[in-house]
């Protein structure tokens, strides 16, 4: 029924959040040794396909003609900023700490209420403004502090001071101790 469609909201922005999880722990994998722009492309096709799937299996294909020229502009133009913002969340997340990276990306929750108040004259309640300053504060507290704790990791072991030819031995045990010492600043060891 209708009224039960406009309820499961909830259960979809749960589900889109533990799949948007998935999307940056996956991304971060299997972009590791690929180019960020090829990796984005690859799962862009893969999104189209799933896309295209669930609009067949709804049988919603038919309604493609019927799509007002103003509402297909702004998807097409809602279309482009997501090719943008994947782009440039996959060159971070390919160069940068997951830990790190999903954060600031999430602070997109800024920009979309700021749009949200000048697009659809929607108002943040006491409330809301409360929660979305507790997010925002969260986010750039953990984002400071890994970053802060990688520095003084790095300047204490005297990674940043050293080139690549001034390391000695086997590019395993260096590499091993790199992913050590990203584990005790990420977990306080």
């Amino acid at each position: 029924s209708v009224g039960q469609e406009k309820k499961s909201w909830l259960l979809y922005a749960c589900l889109s959040a533990v799949f948007a999880s998935l999307t940056s722990i996956l991304g971060k994998i299997g972009i590791e040794g690929l180019n960020s722009n090829l990796g984005t492309a690859i799962r862009t096709a893969v999104v189209l396909l799933m896309a295209w799937i669930m609009v067949f299996a709804k049988g919603k294909q038919k309604e493609i003609g019927r799509i007002d020229r103003r509402e297909l502009g702004f998807i097409c133009l809602s279309g482009l900023a997501t090719g943008g913002s994947w782009l440039c969340y996959y060159k971070a997340l390919q160069d940068g700490l997951a830990s790190v990276v999903v954060p600031i990306d999430k602070l997109s929750i800024l920009v979309t209420i700021a749009f949200s108040y000048l697009v659809f004259h929607e108002k943040l309640t006491k409330k809301a403004a409360f929660g979305l300053v507790l997010i925002v504060a969260g986010t750039l507290h953990d984002s400071v502090t890994v970053v802060w704790k990688m520095f003084n990791f790095f300047e204490k072991n005297a990674l940043l001071k050293k080139t690549d030819n001034e390391f000695s031995g086997d590019d395993t045990i260096r590499t091993e101790n790199f992913f050590k010492g990203i584990f005790a600043i990420t977990y306080d060891y």
